[in-house]
């Protein structure tokens, strides 16, 4: 039972520091480098920020994200959460800017257990 309780915690954990850091992400389209159900990566001023799910677990990284390679140089790996069976991006645009992202986290449980939201994208150009 604990482990269930601290995969449940972590979960919402996560949740939350997306939550945060999509909140800040640019609305210019133009400043988004990649945007696919599963992964998320944006520029702000001075480096990149991405979401990934990969093998059950919801990775942030931190550093320069080549968009044509496709790779990450100086960058910082952050495991966020663990033991999770899906994680769903869903973005919304309005012409060229992004207005919304929602989304789905779906735990690893014995009864299925989903975590969404819509998160408003506020932060002012940079």
């Amino acid at each position: 039972m604990a482990r269930i309780n601290n995969t449940v915690i972590n979960a919402y954990m996560a949740h939350d520091i997306f939550m945060r850091d999509a909140r800040m992400s640019p609305t210019r389209e133009s400043a988004w480098k990649k945007i696919t159900l599963t992964e998320l990566i944006w520029h702000t001023k001075d480096h990149d920020i991405g979401w990934i799910f990969e093998h059950n677990t919801l990775i942030r990284i931190e550093g320069q994200y080549n968009r044509q390679r496709q790779t990450w140089r100086k960058k910082t790996r952050s495991i966020v959460a663990q033991h999770i069976a899906s994680v769903t991006f869903n973005v919304e645009k309005r012409g060229n800017k992004i207005i919304n992202i929602a989304t789905a986290f779906s735990l690893k449980m014995p009864k299925p257990l989903i975590i969404t939201n819509i998160v408003a994208v506020r932060n002012r150009e940079l």
